[in-house]
């Protein structure tokens, strides 16, 4: 792989516990001499978090990014010609991903929206606009020409320059509310997200008049209202597919929070495209919250799982870890240490988002009723059309 032009390169090896369960290559862009994390000698723990060092961490991304930026300007000639112009051009990344795609089929259907770009990772088996295509039809959205001749696909390829794009600058640049480091997971993908949260601190909103950005944080994502489709590779499918395979489900206590995928989308479009009071700071997140153990009850009767194999959470976990079923049958194994950590205090009704300016901005929010059963079964039903899940037998 280095004689490819991959600086750095890793893998499992195979003393170490977890190639029982999978191997694992990584190639880096850059050197070896980067600083690499040690492996850590055991799990590390909740109260071994050092804030002071990960803000400072944190410091240093955003003053290396945002170091230098300054607002464009604009002539008085192009605000004149700006002035009630009412089209608009979206760029949405990731645009192949559930969230992603239902963003563009919203997008592309709103008629002031005239040009919808997607920006995603480079795939070399498939022509790019074919792709986006494929992975809208294979959530359910289908799209007319007029919406399709709207959309306009970048790829891109972290390995080279400028991530592949070209004719582009190439120079380099829980309430609703900011957060302090302490209040994000440890790690590297919560805290990427705080970095990006600072920079806008320190770019964009140093510039109102040029600039109305906004973060959106958002809660479960659960499947679409219309389709069915939810992302199987998610934490929440893993521990539903588990425990179809083991035959039990945890007893898990607290409320949930679901929200379809079209409605999270829709109120993303409505937030941003929102011409009176804006914020800085939104949640999205299902307004009405349900028993989570009201849930559980709906998979058991539909896996036919009895009273009995309705456990504590703890003891279902642990029988997770212990089951001799595959990773691909037992998915949530490969993440048992981070739903022992996390799961419970995040997902069980510990952590609420407040919502009312997202509710404030977004009648589609404001107007979000409870996932009812039906909902529920759809996406069971879809996940076993789609192979994720086993069809169910009665016992």
């Amino acid at each position: 792989m280095q004689s490819v032009g991959y600086g750095y390169v890793d893998w499992t090896y195979s003393n170490r516990p977890e190639a029982a369960i999978q191997r694992i290559i990584i190639a880096l862009a850059s050197s070896k001499s980067r600083n690499r994390v040690h492996h850590p000698h055991q799990l590390l723990q909740r109260h071994s978090t050092d804030f002071t060092a990960r803000q400072a961490i944190v410091d240093d991304f955003v003053k290396k990014y945002s170091s230098g930026f300054a607002a464009p300007v604009v002539s008085k000639a192009l605000e004149e010609g700006l002035e009630g112009h009412v089209d608009q051009c979206i760029l949405v990344t990731s645009a192949t991903g559930s969230l992603g795609s239902h963003l563009v089929a919203y997008f592309t259907k709103l008629p002031n929206v005239k040009r919808m770009i997607c920006v995603n990772r480079y795939s070399p088996s498939l022509d790019c606009r074919i792709r986006q295509r494929k992975a809208l039809e294979s959530k359910g959205l289908f799209l007319n020409s007029v919406e399709l001749a709207k959309i306009h696909v970048l790829e891109t390829d972290t390995v080279k320059p400028m991530m592949g794009l070209s004719n582009l600058d190439g120079k380099a640049r829980v309430p609703e509310d900011r957060m302090l480091v302490d209040s994000v997971m440890p790690t590297g993908y919560g805290e990427a997200k705080l970095i990006w949260e600072t920079m806008l601190d320190e770019t964009l909103h140093k510039y109102p008049q040029h600039f109305r950005p906004m973060i959106v944080r958002i809660g479960q994502i659960a499947g679409s209202e219309g389709s069915g489709y939810w992302n199987p590779v998610e934490h929440l499918a893993f521990l539903i597919k588990s425990s179809q395979t083991l035959n039990i489900l945890p007893d898990l206590e607290g409320d949930l929070s679901w929200c379809p995928v079209n409605v999270v989308a829709a109120t993303l479009g409505e937030l941003l495209l929102d011409e009176q009071t804006w914020y800085p700071v939104y949640h999205i997140e299902n307004p009405v919250r349900q028993p989570r153990r009201k849930m559980i009850h709906m998979l058991a009767d539909d896996f036919h799982i009895p009273n009995t194999g309705i456990i504590p959470f703890k003891e279902w976990l642990e029988r997770v870890r212990r089951s001799p079923s595959s990773p691909d049958d037992n998915p949530a194994s490969n993440l048992a240490g981070f739903l022992d950590m996390y799961f419970v205090r995040m997902s069980c009704g510990g952590l609420i988002l407040d919502t009312a300016r997202s509710r404030e901005n977004s009648w589609t929010l404001r107007d979000t009723g409870p996932v009812s059963r039906s909902l529920v079964m759809k996406f069971i039903q879809v996940w076993k059309e789609r192979g994720f899940l086993k069809q169910s037998v009665a016992s």
